[in-house]
């Protein structure tokens, strides 16, 4: 932990690639974690503890309009809509949307990655 943001998974050599990211760490903010606390009372602490499995085990996609952004999928007790987000300058990447959906949801104009 570095102040309030946490370093919760590591990023594939192929996804940081992707991101154009300079680094593979995922940090989750104490501020998106308060969030999502209220938005996905769904996700307990044990999700968050299995964020590294999630990333993964799952269907990697992408919507052009947002090269900054990995979209995850992925069934693990449950299905997982998680995102992934490279700040503006590539040098980390933040856990930005983790939830549990009880159907395959892929946004529009996603493609797939892997």
């Amino acid at each position: 932990m570095t102040g309030d943001e946490w370093e919760i998974a590591r990023l594939c050599d192929a996804d940081k690639l992707w991101l154009k990211s300079h680094d593979s760490m995922v940090y989750l903010s104490q501020m998106t974690l308060d969030e999502h606390l209220i938005k996905h009372p769904e996700i307990s602490r044990e999700d968050y503890q299995n964020v590294q499995k999630i990333l993964d085990s799952a269907e990697v996609w992408h919507k052009p309009n947002q090269p900054e952004r990995l979209i995850y999928v992925t069934r693990i007790d449950a299905k997982y809509f998680t995102v992934v987000k490279r700040t503006k300058n590539g040098s980390r990447n933040y856990l930005l949307t983790l939830f549990k959906n009880s159907k395959l949801w892929i946004p529009d104009g996603a493609l797939r990655l892997r």
